[in-house]
C-alpha cells in the first residue's frame, strides 16, 4: 500500500471542559450518521476546552453545527496515510522542507500496520500546494 495524501477540513469548536462533554458530543454525531476520521482535543482555561475534529462529510457536521447554533472554525488541513514503518514520515517532511514550506502543526498516529497524520499550514493555497507536492 503506498502513501495517500489529501486535502480535507477540520473543524474546531469550543466546549465545556467538564466531565461527560466528549460523551455527549460523540452522542449527537453516532444519532446523526457523522463519522470521523480524527478528533483531538485540550483545555484552554477559564472552565473551557477546544475541540477539533476531521469529519468524513464536513457538510453534515457544517449542517449540525448551524442547527444547533455552535461557532465553528474551519481550518483547511493534508491528510496523509499509508503504511506504518520506519521513517514513513520522512519522504513528507523532505519534500515540503524542500520546497521552502513550514509545517504548522501537525500529529500522526500508528495503528496496527498504517498510519495516519494531518498538518496545518499558514492558508489554504499551501494545503492545496502540498497536496500537489505529494502527487494527490
Amino acid at each position: 500500500m503506498s502513501q495517500k495524501v489529501s486535502k480535507v477540513i477540520a473543524v474546531s469548536t469550543q466546549a465545556p471542559d467538564q466531565p461527560g462533554t466528549a460523551a455527549g458530543m460523540a452522542a449527537v454525531l453516532r444519532d446523526r450518521g457523522i463519522g470521523l476520521k480524527a478528533v483531538w482535543g485540550w483545555p484552554e482555561g477559564d472552565g473551557m476546552s477546544t475541540i477539533v475534529s476531521i469529519p468524513e462529510q464536513v457538510e453534515q457536521l457544517r449542517a449540525l453545527a448551524a442547527a444547533e447554533g455552535r461557532v465553528i472554525e474551519e481550518i483547511p488541513m493534508v491528510w496523509l496515510e499509508g503504511p506504518d514503518e520506519t521513517g514513513a514520515l520522512c519522504g513528507f517532511f523532505e519534500k515540503v522542507g524542500a520546497a521552502g514550506i513550514n509545517i504548522g502543526a501537525m500529529i500522526a498516529l500508528g495503528v496496527s500496520d498504517s498510519f495516519a497524520a494531518v498538518f496545518s499550514f499558514a492558508d489554504e493555497a499551501t494545503v492545496d500546494r502540498v497536496v500537489a507536492l505529494m502527487g494527490g
